[in-house]
């Protein structure tokens, strides 16, 4: 069977390739110039409150078994970013803490982790019933919008003078126009503000040994697929600049791990979870691969 041609990169609009004709039925393309993977197909906005419904966080399989129960680990995680922020603000002279704005907010514990260091914190998020968990049950300044509208979200106050910090974490592989969100993003940052960026690096050993098997591949759910340069130059576009990046801390819950192991992974994954069913559910690992990676980018 013939592979259909490929399809123009949403980074650098140049020719791409086709890298996997057919992965959870749709074909992933590769860029040639700026290496940037991404599902071939077209979403409209509304893609995004539909594939991040109540049960994306309840159901298991590509989302969570049970999001809530993660409280603490994300907490934790939000308190690294936090400390990696005073750190780089000894030789960027950051304003830290300040104001932060988190896409991507789902149930608030991220905004409540930048919150325990003295971040004023709003967020935003697609689904309903996680942006009324963070507001009725921890309190927090969370609307429900997604990052293409951003400045649209009804409800969020941005302030006078924009976000200190802007975080994106596990935000930037499932958006339908990146070049148009990361606008967006712009337009909200303070001058000389940050946007903090956790995502997938698809040039990493892990990605390039595992091919279309690698765990991001995930379309409809991840949509695109970045490696260091693609994803500076999507924030070229808006002239922000990278001034820190490294490798993300992440820690996996053995619930989420053996739900994702069995829809991902066949027979295989199926004796992966057999395995770890004695552990615990919520226990935490530390995930070893080299393809998770955070990038810090400064607005002039």
């Amino acid at each position: 069977m013939a592979v259909p041609a490929a399809g123009q990169c949403p980074i650098c609009a140049a020719t791409a390739a086709p890298l996997f004709p057919a992965v959870n039925g749709y074909a992933i393309d590769r860029c040639s110039a700026c290496g940037h993977a991404f599902c071939r197909d077209h979403f409209g906005l509304s893609h995004t409150t539909e594939a991040y419904d109540d049960d994306y966080f309840n159901g298991g399989g590509l989302g969570y078994p049970d999001y809530l129960a993660e409280a603490d680990v994300r907490r934790r995680f939000a308190n690294w970013y936090a400390r990696r922020l005073n750190e780089l603000n000894t030789v960027a002279e950051l304003t830290v803490p300040g104001q932060a704005l988190d896409i991507g907010c789902a149930a608030g514990f991220l905004m409540q982790g930048l919150a325990d260091h003295g971040w004023r914190v709003s967020g935003i998020d697609p689904n309903c019933s996680m942006v009324g968990h963070a507001r009725s049950q921890l309190g927090l300044d969370a609307h429900v919008g997604q990052t293409e509208t951003l400045s649209r979200t009804n409800g969020l106050t941005v302030p006078v003078r924009g976000y200190d910090l802007v975080m994106m974490v596990q935000v930037i592989a499932h958006l339908i126009d990146p070049r148009v969100a990361i606008a967006e993003v712009a337009r909200v940052l303070a001058p000389g503000g940050v946007l903090l960026v956790e995502t997938w690096d698809s040039a990493s050993f892990v990605a390039r040994t595992l091919g279309a098997r690698w765990h991001e591949y995930s379309p409809p759910s991840a949509l695109h697929y970045f490696t260091h340069a693609s994803l500076d130059r999507l924030m070229a576009t808006q002239s922000l600049t990278r001034i820190d990046r490294g490798r993300a801390p992440k820690r996996l819950q053995i619930a989420h791990l053996r739900s994702f192991a069995r829809h991902r992974y066949g027979m295989l994954g199926r004796m992966l979870a057999a395995l770890l069913q004695p552990l615990p559910g919520q226990w935490g690992v530390p995930y070893p691969g080299d393809d998770l990676f955070f990038a810090i980018y400064r607005k002039p």
